[in-house]
């Protein structure tokens, strides 16, 4: 784990150092000497030396010294070699305490757990609430008992307006409508209380929850603002978040679910359906590029998909993008792919309507059938490519052949026998959905001498024509016949 000025200051604080830091950034990696030679520090390091060297000052002559780029701490009357182990110690300690944080995450413990462990490092209360403002869990809640407008959000179990009060400003006093993706200190216009240190977290670009951790004092401030990201980080991975039951998790983990075929709760997949909208008819879109494998480019656009504020979700799923949108919207995001990427790379392939989201695999193996149907760049529907596909595998299936409706061999045989057209007749008459107007036209011949045929043909066959099995049965079998081709 990478460090800053000021956690490496609170874990040295039976030192009481000196602090001037002016850019803490998480980004110390290790310990050096600092030498005569040093004109600058790296950021990556932090540099133990005697401060004498460096300071005219009397005081600091018997100080040692802490540099990290423009940052400095200077610890008075400090045993050398016993300061280079605590700083070594810090690493250790945040280290361990990271590892354990992360180990947390990836068995889904629940928030409660968490935020016991930030209070390990964490000297303030600190508050996980979910994107509606429900408060999950709280660290250190017992730090809060001055503060009745924060006993207030305890009891109520949520976070509002009572609780919010007065104006926020940040810490340069400008007005703050929102929070952001990184930490930032608010606090209440013209009041002395202390504020907070908040952040939403995120999995996928979708806002899941905030934290709010509350300093005592200003020295916590920039220890907030440096351990809120790593909790964050593993705030979307609780059980919270994660159980495959919870309303709380991102609409990107439940499309991963349903692509991958995983039985949801009914609750889950409808409110992931009601994000989609247009009344549950939607499709489900495959993309990648044909020319090459280019991950960054399916990033991008998947961005540029959620940015065109139409109902859909895009992640990469398997190696490609998966996009489910409304099919109103479909034609949009079309567009969109066409135009950021060349059109002799662009491979699509775009699913049945999609009603059932549970079903969403389905879907799923629909557009990867378009999309696999051929090598090169385009445009496919799993609609145009269903039909030929299940009359090619039915016409190379052996048995199909001794299958089909007995009138077309009876027909054959009577027409090389009699050198009648009884056989074309029936194939006309099925295609045009028994029509005898159109079957006429499309024959060149009276509608009396159809007539006649169909009479004939009815005789021979005992075919039913009002019977809509027996047509259908009739039409596939005039497809598979491979004597027949339509």
């Amino acid at each position: 784990m990478k460090l800053s000025m000021s956690l490496i200051a609170k874990y040295l604080a039976r030192y009481r150092p000196e602090c001037h830091i002016l850019h803490d950034t998480m980004s110390i990696k290790g310990v050096r000497f600092l030498s005569a030679s040093h004109q600058q520090f790296s950021l990556e390091y932090i540099y133990l030396g005697e401060a004498q060297g460096y300071y005219q000052d009397p005081r600091y002559g018997q100080a040692l010294l802490l540099a990290n780029g423009e940052n400095q701490m200077i610890c008075r009357g400090a045993d050398y070699e016993e300061l280079l182990n605590d700083v070594l110690s810090a690493f250790d300690f945040y280290a361990e305490f990271e590892q354990k944080l992360f180990l947390a995450a990836a068995r889904h413990c629940p928030l409660k757990e968490m935020t016991e462990m930030m209070g390990e490092v964490l000297d303030c209360a600190l508050f996980v609430f979910d994107i509606d403002g429900v408060l999950l869990a709280g660290g250190r809640v017992e730090k809060m008992e001055g503060r009745p407008d924060i006993m207030n959000i305890i009891s109520q179990k949520r976070l509002g307006f009572i609780g919010i009060g007065g104006i926020i400003v940040d810490d340069e006093g400008k007005v703050s409508h929102d929070l952001s993706d990184r930490p930032q200190y608010l606090s209440i216009k013209d009041t002395n209380e202390m504020g907070c240190v908040a952040m939403y977290f995120c999995q996928d670009g979708e806002r899941l929850g905030f934290l709010m951790a509350f300093p005592e004092n200003a020295g916590q401030i920039p220890v907030c603002l440096c351990l809120e990201p790593l909790l964050s980080r593993c705030c979307v991975d609780a059980a919270e978040f994660a159980d495959r039951s919870s309303l709380r998790q991102s609409k990107y983990s439940v499309f991963t679910s349903l692509l991958a075929g995983e039985a949801l709760s009914p609750a889950v997949v409808e409110k992931f359906a009601a994000g989609i909208g247009d009344g549950g008819n939607a499709v489900l879109m495959i993309f990648h590029s044909v020319s090459i494998r280019n991950y960054t480019l399916h990033k991008m656009l998947i961005n540029e998909i959620r940015l065109l504020n139409v109902p859909c979700v895009a992640c990469e799923y398997e190696g490609r993008v998966a996009i489910l949108t409304a099919a109103t919207a479909e034609s949009k995001i079309v567009r969109l792919i066409f135009s950021r990427v060349e059109a002799s790379a662009v491979a699509l392939g775009i699913s049945m309507p999609v009603q059932n989201y549970s079903k969403l695999s389905v879907a799923y193996r629909q557009a990867l059938f378009a999309l696999n149907a051929s090598a090169g760049p385009g445009l496919r529907r799993c609609r145009d490519l269903a039909l030929p596909y299940l009359l090619r595998t039915l016409k190379e299936d052996e048995m199909s052949a001794h299958l089909l409706h007995p009138a077309l061999e009876i027909l054959k045989k009577y027409d090389r026998e009699n050198d009648t057209e009884l056989f074309g007749t029936l194939r006309a008459y099925v295609e045009t959905g028994c029509s005898q107007r159109d079957t006429a036209g499309l024959l060149h011949v009276h509608l009396n001498t159809l007539k006649y045929r169909l009479g004939r043909l009815r005789e021979l066959t005992r075919v039913d024509f009002k019977n809509q099995e027996e047509v259908f049965y009739l039409w596939l079998s005039l497809r598979i016949d491979a004597d027949a081709p339509v």
